[in-house]
């Protein structure tokens, strides 16, 4: 079965969602490598530091096809952990979860207020989110190209593999022809020998030989057709044990290359996404703005991991 996955950051009467990811239920960790923003305000006391906490909520939900959405687990933001220009990266485990060891990580930063009118922080704002947004894309378009050439690469070696297999087989299979070629002659040798003993039991019974020396030279004949028959015996077991190993690497070989194949296809299935940047960010007003107090606008852009059953 397979669910749509997505996360919601709720700030007051803000919120902000990523874009959904479609996720098989055999996958335990899920990585949404997008930013969002929300700017607020917080205040600082005259050193610069955040004077209370200001805290948001992350919450992970499941989507099934009908459209019906459950929460996979919840998360506590402190916006006042922030790194003043720099991003923090924060590990915020996730309550309401049936794994107890899943988490969330997100980076978050902050940057002083450099104008007193919203239409100026407006114009701020926007060039950096922009500036941001366009440096993360070059950023992931980058790294997308890395690992589409990292998979070309495993394909191409794995089809050599494949190629080098595909020519042991068949020089296998030579092989396996020439002791089957081995295995008739074994075989024409023991009927021979068969007919050999066959005329010499007669010859004893018409010729009233000695029977201790006919004896003698039937055992003789006897030993040398078990020696046959155990020659006989190992040329098949060669040629079985030949014939399932080679089979064996090939289906391995198989496997690995069903496997790079369905990653790539995966990888391109998420090329495919969109990433909205800007579409989530909200400016204030002049009522948002207490004019009294020093402040910080903090922004909340970064990757977040899911681990979960």
């Amino acid at each position: 079965m397979e669910y749509v996955h997505d996360i919601k950051l709720i700030l007051g009467a803000k919120k902000a969602n990523t874009k959904s990811r479609l996720l098989n239920e055999s996958v335990t960790i899920a990585k949404f490598e997008e930013k969002f923003q929300i700017t607020t305000m917080v205040d600082v006391d005259s050193d610069g530091k955040p004077s209370k906490e200001k805290m948001s909520k992350l919450t992970v939900y499941s989507i099934a096809k009908d459209k019906s959405k459950t929460s996979l687990g919840e998360a506590d933001l402190n916006l006042c952990d922030y790194g003043e220009n720099d991003y923090r990266n924060l590990k915020l485990p996730l309550r309401k979860c049936d794994d107890s060891a899943a988490y969330i990580e997100v980076a978050i930063r902050g940057t002083q207020a450099q104008e007193k009118t919203p239409r100026g922080r407006e114009s701020i704002d926007s060039n950096n989110q922009l500036s941001m947004a366009l440096e993360d894309l070059e950023k992931e378009k980058r790294a997308t190209k890395k690992i589409k050439q990292d998979k070309e690469e495993q394909i191409r070696t794995l089809t050599e593999k494949i190629n080098t297999l595909q020519t042991n087989l068949e020089n296998t299979k030579t092989e396996v022809a020439h002791l089957h070629k081995q295995k008739r002659g074994l075989t024409e040798d023991k009927e021979r020998m068969d007919k050999e003993t066959e005329s010499l039991k007669k010859k004893v019974e018409l010729r009233d030989l000695s029977i201790a020396d006919k004896d003698h030279e039937i055992q003789k004949i006897k030993d040398k057709q078990k020696e046959f028959e155990q020659k006989f015996q190992e040329l098949n077991n060669q040629i079985e044990n030949k014939k399932n190993q080679t089979l064996k690497e090939i289906a391995e070989a198989h496997q690995r290359l069903e496997e790079t194949v369905k990653q790539v296809r995966k990888f391109y299935d998420y090329e495919r996404f969109d990433i909205d940047y800007l579409g989530d960010a909200v400016l204030f007003s002049k009522a948002d703005v207490p004019q009294s107090q020093n402040q910080v606008v903090i922004t909340t852009p970064g990757s977040r991991q899911y681990r979960g059953r």
